[in-house]
């Protein structure tokens, strides 16, 4: 007798969305077989990562930020002792953050490589590699050890386009670091709720979480994306047993803080548009974030907000798009329930992109690539589940369509690789780069600035550096590093008088532009005008009294002036910051043997041979060296 289907009840489709969490007994045999599934999957993943990424090693240097971070940076290029304790130290903020950990990296590889930006690049893809091989092993661990789940989702960690930007570039070092962490402390947190040795992995896994803050302040989100594991593991929270991410907190608070003040340092936090416009970009941002996970298209080093002024009223996207992502967050709620995959997936998306929505701007741009590193793995998670679902449960909806699921997704995965290994080449280097940014947005004035920067400093066209450097001042005339750049560009011209007029604009239009003064003070210098240097390297002293290379210009300048004494002072300040500044010791040499101080002259030409100075021949024969 036929028996008419009945409807699956309310609790039993809720059941088939639960994760099935791992059986506490498992046979040695099935654990050691699956100890060599999951090693053997790991190496294929770091190996697979590190072959796409391949062509990115024989990347340069990039002018943006690279410098500041690295091979201007005297904590990493210095011969100064405790390079990485001083990295260490509350006050040192990098380019407007504090990161130590991240540096310390830096550092190391330039200690080992020295200015080779190949091995630097090296370096990052082996980072990425291992950052890949915690995302596999968290969620291996995370869904009981799927193949599937945890696979492909590592794999869209390992080759999204839009991950390039991360990985490509040196400066973005920090990312890999910080995200390699976040998932070891993640996994570790996984293995403390297994209940064996709890205190250990307690320990490690709030190790692991305060080397992913020291890497970068955005692991903040971890404490609570570990209460999102456990509703996400046990079908709900238990606020009681929560006590043990206080912890977590406490770290994400202090160092998150911290985090705010070093962008403060580099005023870093600003924005000429509304904070009613700036939720709005928030919330466009949210959505086009998702629709890039998707369908990444006019990927761009550089997103600008809307090209119009502030008292103007913004293109319909913007106001719609808010509204989609509020549906979305409200819909996400509302499935905590009864989906917990999507809560997951979707929850974790939303946890960790939301610092970086730009409610508080940070910068000229309003999307990143590199903000999707950690995020676009919730969203990788979701298909990742069903696809499963589909081949482990005949029963499932999805079980009929899992041929289809799986083309669809593998060759989801060929044509992100594809379109990876086509953005690679974009980072080149710094020309490669912003051209691409001013072919996809001409109104973007960085881009224009350093483009114009490279053609000076590194091609030596100045035509064309004057060219770039001009479209940057007519996109945007407050903005003044294209004047200072162009300021730089003419000194190398040798067209004094036009340098003298762009630093002056440049310190107009920002009059704590600490480069600005001390280029225009060093121009004066090179006019055979110390005197007007002087209140101009005054005035760059008072903005960075601690940076030694101003106290070495103006005890040059001191000396033009036969000041003796002030030149003496000067060196002296300088040589006190930065004690294995090998050209300051030659200086002060010079000094010396100019007052008549022969041996004090040879002790310091001694130290700056020490320190790795070439001294000129006739300066040799005179100390008899």
């Amino acid at each position: 007798m036929n028996q008419a289907k009945r409807k699956p009840t309310r609790q039993e489709k809720v059941k088939a969305t639960e994760p099935k969490a791992a059986s506490p007994k498992t046979p040695k045999n099935t654990k050691k077989s699956a100890m060599g599934k999951m090693l053997g999957i790991a190496a294929a993943l770091f190996a697979l990562t590190y072959i796409v990424y391949q062509p990115a090693i024989e990347n340069e240097w990039t002018n943006w930020d690279d410098p500041g971070y690295v091979f201007e940076n005297e904590l990493i290029i210095g011969q100064q002792p405790d390079k990485a304790n001083k990295l260490f130290d509350k006050e040192t903020f990098v380019m407007g953050n504090y990161h130590p950990v991240t540096m310390v990296s830096l550092l190391r590889d330039w200690e080992k490589f020295g200015d080779s930006p190949q091995d630097f690049h090296r370096m990052n893809v082996i980072y990425h590699a291992l950052a890949t091989v915690f995302v596999f092993l968290f969620f291996w661990k995370l869904s009981a050890g799927s193949s599937i789940i945890s696979v492909f989702t590592a794999l869209i960690f390992a080759i999204h386009p839009l991950h390039v930007e991360s990985v490509a570039w040196i400066a973005a070092r920090k990312d890999q670091i910080y995200t390699l962490f976040f998932f070891m402390s993640a996994w570790l947190y996984l293995n403390f709720r297994e209940g064996r040795k709890k205190a250990l992995f307690y320990i490690l896994c709030l190790a692991a979480f305060l080397l992913a803050m020291l890497g970068k302040a955005m692991a903040a989100p971890l404490p609570l994306v570990l209460i999102l594991i456990d509703y996400y593991l046990d079908g709900k929270v238990e606020w009681k047993k929560q006590v043990n991410k206080l912890p977590f907190l406490l770290i994400a608070f202090v160092l998150g803080y911290w985090a705010i003040q070093a962008q403060k340092s580099s005023e870093a936090l600003a924005s000429d548009f509304s904070f009613f416009k700036q939720i709005l970009f928030a919330g466009t941002s949210y959505l086009l974030y998702i629709v890039k996970f998707i369908a990444p298209t006019n990927i761009s080093a550089f997103y600008p907000y809307p090209n119009i002024p502030e008292t103007q009223a913004l293109p319909p996207l913007y106001y719609v798009a808010p509204l989609f992502s509020i549906a979305l967050a409200g819909w996400i709620f509302i499935k905590a329930k009864s989906n917990r995959v999507l809560f997951f997936g979707l929850g974790f998306f939303t946890l960790n992109i939301a610092l970086v929505l730009q409610v508080l701007a940070v910068g000229a741009a309003m999307m990143a690539d590199r903000y999707t590193y950690i995020p676009y793995v919730g969203l990788a998670f979701i298909p990742a589940y069903y696809l499963q679902k589909a081949f482990a449960d005949k029963g499932h909806a999805t079980a009929k369509y899992k041929t289809v699921l799986a083309g669809v997704m593998l060759l989801f995965v060929v044509i992100m690789t594809g379109v990876t290994r086509q953005r690679i080449p974009v980072w080149q280097d710094t020309k490669t780069l912003f051209t691409d940014v001013i072919e996809k947005y001409d109104y973007v004035a960085v881009a224009w600035n350093n483009r114009g920067k490279y053609y000076g400093f590194n091609e030596k066209n100045y035509e064309k550096a004057i060219e770039d450097l001009n479209m940057a001042i007519k996109v945007n005339a407050k903005y003044p590093n294209p004047f200072l750049n162009r300021g730089n560009v003419y000194g190398m011209m040798q067209q004094y008088d036009k340098a003298i007029q762009d630093f002056t604009t440049s310190v107009t239009i920002r009059p704590d532009f600490h480069d600005g003064w001390l280029n225009r003070a060093m121009t004066y210098s090179m006019m055979g005008q110390p005197e007007k240097a002087l209140p101009d390297y005054g005035k760059a002293i008072a903005l960075r009294p601690d940076f030694f290379q101003s106290y070495f210009a103006r005890g040059y300048n001191y000396f033009q002036m036969a000041d003796f004494e002030n030149s003496m002072a000067d060196y002296n300040k300088c040589l006190s910051l930065n004690p294995a500044f090998g050209q300051g010791y030659y200086y002060r040499s010079m000094l010396y043997l100019n007052l008549g101080q022969t041996d004090n002259a040879r002790k310091d030409a001694q130290a700056a041979m020490q320190y790795g100075f070439t001294l000129p021949d006739d300066h040799r024969k005179k100390l008899g060296l």
